[in-house]
């Protein structure tokens, strides 16, 4: 295809090549230490409070 570059010709395999990287483990653990890739555990009250009526609605309804 005319005017097309070589990189979007490469795009799917490159972004395949980084997920295949991304999940080895010690690439896994380095990220995890990065502020960027840093999981926050801590939930949202809104989403507390909506989970907790969630799963007492589960046990009435059991």
């Amino acid at each position: 295809m005319a005017g097309r570059s070589k990189n979007t010709d490469t795009a799917p395999e490159l972004a395949q090549l980084i997920r295949r990287q991304i999940r080895l483990a010690e690439n896994s653990r380095f990220l995890r230490g990065l502020p960027g890739f840093s999981l926050d555990e801590r939930l949202p009250e809104k989403l507390n409070m909506l989970l907790a009526k969630l799963d007492e609605a589960e046990r009435r309804a059991s």
